[in-house]
């Protein structure tokens, strides 16, 4: 279960914030309905402010970079096959990356989320509600960037990136021993709790200054600096994943037992680096706006 907290967009809030947004810049009724259904593309086109096509208005449309798509439905989750376009993979900054065009490997997805459901459904449903679109992705050959193992863009809202690394990797260090579901669950969830984050970010007031007067902070076990909403947003996923790890370790079973060690030892790791995100938050309160120190204060009771 994640944290409750009043500072941070509900989705019914979310989807009425696209909605009004497309329509007070002027799309047309099908984008502003689709935005309000969190269809990404969509939202992608709303946030960037990039007029499009009215032809060919439906699920795969938006779900894709306007072309042609595939879909495979996992209940309420829709997982892109085909159909992201070159242009759009280079605004998500992923332009080193393309669509894994084979629907076997949701498979994977499928039996995972299956076990969320019976297990953690509460945190099913959160996933449902904030990325209902999920994209297998693979580094393009000769490519000299890292593989993601998982990725969120706050442009392309309600649709996580995961690649086969999210099977085995718990970021940022953890790689298990043993193949399971578990991993998979974590870096979905871990998505979804940037999504509503990003949201927030979009359509409220967090932070109080402009970006380029945000302070940059160093993050020792990244070896680098990070701007203030970063930080934030490692603090929100942190003590929800911290939550997250220990209702998983309490719960005991064959597959859990093989996997334990490196998720007790993820948990360790998150722990104090939300102890450290915290404290940097806080040293920092003077940058937020009245609602962003009560997210602020309302994360770190959570400790």
């Amino acid at each position: 279960m994640w944290l409750r907290t009043n500072k941070l967009l509900s989705i019914a809030e979310a989807k009425k914030s696209f909605r009004d947004l497309a329509a007070t810049q002027g799309f047309s009724n099908e984008i502003v309905d689709a935005a309000f259904q969190r269809k990404p593309f969509a939202c992608y086109s709303v946030l960037s402010g990039k007029k499009v096509d009215s032809e060919g208005f439906s699920e795969q449309y938006y779900a894709s970079g306007l072309v042609n798509c595939r879909l495979v439905k996992l209940g309420p989750i829709s997982c892109i096959v085909t159909g992201i376009s070159e242009d759009c993979f280079q605004d998500l900054n992923l332009q080193d990356h393309d669509v894994l065009g084979a629907s076997g490997i949701y498979r994977w997805a499928d039996h995972a989320l299956e076990e969320m459901q019976r297990y953690y459904q509460v945190d099913y449903e959160y996933i449902s509600q904030w990325s209902p679109y999920i994209c297998w992705l693979k580094k393009k050959p000769y490519s000299k960037s890292t593989e993601i193992t998982s990725v969120s863009v706050p442009i392309f809202p309600f649709c996580s990136f995961v690649s086969s690394k999210a099977i085995r990797h718990i970021p940022p260090k953890n790689i298990l021993k043993k193949v399971g579901f578990y991993c998979l669950n974590e870096n979905i969830f871990h998505e979804a709790l940037h999504h509503q984050l990003s949201c927030t970010l979009i359509f409220t007031d967090i932070i109080a200054c402009e970006r380029e007067n945000w302070p940059l902070v160093h993050i020792p076990w990244r070896n680098t600096e990070w701007p203030l909403d970063r930080v934030l947003h490692a603090a929100w996923v942190y003590q929800n994943l911290i939550n997250f790890r220990t209702r998983h370790l309490a719960k005991g079973d064959a597959e859990t037992l093989l996997m334990a060690d490196e998720i007790a030892a993820s948990l360790y790791e998150a722990t104090n680096a939300f102890s450290y995100l915290i404290q940097v938050l806080e040293a920092n309160v003077a940058v937020f706006t009245s609602d962003g120190r009560s997210l602020v204060k309302q994360i770190a009771l959570n400790l």
